[in-house]
């Protein structure tokens, strides 16, 4: 399998990453290692402090941070500041599995950290909810 990851235009990336690192089990990549490495390209004058942010007592890029899966194995997730919003459907997106007893439960759990509920769906014997993300990203749960 060709390695891979999954990048996200968002208005805000390191809001959006750390809304999406505990529903996909991910932490986000960031450490002393790459807070020295950012201190490097500020040293040399390849970035300035405008291109950086500081969040938890270590620095990132401003716009962009990536999610990693801990164990190594699963794809990593992108996210990158566009100018736009997101203006329609999106042709591509995630879902999210959940016990089918559970379902409305993390519903009204992801409503409740800022997820906006668009419908359930219906299949026969397979039931799901299209929901938005804080961006408006569409995802479900299933």
């Amino acid at each position: 399998m060709a390695p891979f990851q999954v990048t996200v235009d968002a208005n805000d990336p390191h809001t959006l990453a750390r809304w999406w690192a505990p529903l996909v089990g991910y932490e986000v990549e960031g450490d002393e290692k790459s807070d020295a490495f950012i201190g490097e390209l500020l040293d040399a004058g390849h970035v300035t402090e405008a291109d950086i942010v500081e969040i938890d007592g270590l620095r990132f890029f401003a716009d962009a941070v990536a999610l990693r899966d801990p164990e190594g194995v699963q794809p990593r997730f992108y996210f990158q500041r566009v100018p736009e919003s997101k203006t329609a459907k999106n042709r591509f997106h995630l879902d999210l599995r959940v016990e089918q007893g559970d379902l409305e439960r993390r519903v009204d759990e992801l409503v409740g950290r800022g997820a906006t509920f668009v419908e359930f769906g219906e299949h026969p014997g397979h039931r799901w909810a299209v929901m938005q993300d804080p961006e408006g990203n569409e995802f479900c749960s299933h």
